[in-house]
């Protein structure tokens, strides 16, 4: 089933383009995890377009906050 756009972008996607490492680095950081991020090399097209940006789109930064300060208030709720 086709839809249409659904005007959520804002809901994904704040000021800032952060990689997946950055963003799990982060989260590692601000909970003061004793995890590590690993980096693992996988094929097909899909990783490819994750690894070339493609799922991002720094043209229309609509967020209002970033996803520190996201997380920061997740972490002040629990």
């Amino acid at each position: 089933m086709d839809k249409e756009p659904q005007g959520r972008a804002e809901d994904f996607g704040g000021p800032d383009v952060m990689t997946l490492r950055e963003m799990a680095e982060l989260k590692i950081k601000l909970n003061n995890e004793p995890n590590k991020v690993l980096s693992l090399s996988l094929t097909g097209k899909l990783y490819k377009s994750f690894c070339d940006g493609k799922n991002t789109n720094p043209a229309r930064k609509m967020g209002k906050i970033t996803f520190g300060e996201y997380l920061s208030e997740k972490i002040k709720g629990q």
